[in-house]
């Protein structure tokens, strides 16, 4: 699945961030209870982020060579 992330509030101090894939962000934005205004970003940009939570496994499937987590690069 395509990495996406919806931010709330983005820039303020309220700011919160859902990531997830892009067919499971619905479920965590109602599951959270995001309010507007909130950005969705949606593509392997969202994996470069330093707050990816699905990092480890991407890097793990990088050195292992395997093709699991790919979808996440």
């Amino acid at each position: 699945d395509m990495p996406a992330v919806a931010v709330e509030r983005g820039t303020t101090p309220a700011e919160r961030r859902v990531f997830s894939t892009i067919g499971d962000l619905p479920e965590a934005v109602a599951t959270t209870k995001l309010k507007s205004p909130t950005l969705i970003i949606v593509g392997n940009t969202v994996a470069l982020s330093p707050w990816w939570p699905f990092k480890a496994a991407r890097l793990e499937a990088q050195r292992s060579g395997g093709g699991g987590g790919g979808e996440y690069l």
